[in-house]
């Protein structure tokens, strides 16, 4: 079963953006959650459903850590998000080619 690791972001934010931001939240609710497995078989992030917009800035410090781990391509296969929109979610991937 793949792991699920849900984000919790202020209930008045509708959009996140700052590299600062995306690497402290991903430092602070996403990093210590994760097992040598999970880099393998993947594991999924979901972000709340009040988050409609996510900027440039926060995807590429949220992944900074993963990519120099595992490498673009890896994170692109083992890393499923979960978002408001199907649209949302290909766009926090598409800025980090």
């Amino acid at each position: 079963m793949t792991k699920k690791i849900k984000i919790n972001i202020d209930n008045t934010l509708t959009g996140l953006a700052g590299f600062p931001y995306g690497k402290e939240i991903f430092d602070n609710q996403v990093k210590n959650k994760l097992e040598e497995n999970d880099y393998k078989y993947g594991f999924e992030i979901i972000f709340p459903e009040q988050i409609k917009r996510v900027a440039s800035s926060f995807s590429q410090g949220f992944f900074s850590y993963l990519i120099d781990k595992i490498g673009y391509y890896n994170v692109i296969k083992v890393v499923k998000i979960k978002t408001s929109s199907s649209s949302l979610s290909k766009s926090i991937f598409s800025v980090l080619e």
